[in-house]
């Protein structure tokens, strides 16, 4: 079962980044790039109206 397993993710992930460089021409970092420059966490807080991240609110929200 395991082994089965193993082997369906390996297959995905080739195929995942075999399809990625076929579309962008073999540059994986132009297809990666765009992807990661949405996930900075500093300009999500900033469009969220959060400046900083501050250890108080999080405290709080874990008494809850």
């Amino acid at each position: 079962m395991l082994r089965r397993l193993a082997t369906f993710l390996v297959v995905a992930v080739l195929t995942a980044v075999g399809t990625l460089y076929w579309l962008h021409d073999g540059d994986l970092k132009q297809a990666v790039e765009p992807v990661a420059a949405r996930w900075d966490t500093e300009l999500l807080l900033q469009e969220a109206g959060l400046h900083t991240l501050d250890a108080p609110m999080a405290a709080e929200s874990s008494a809850d």
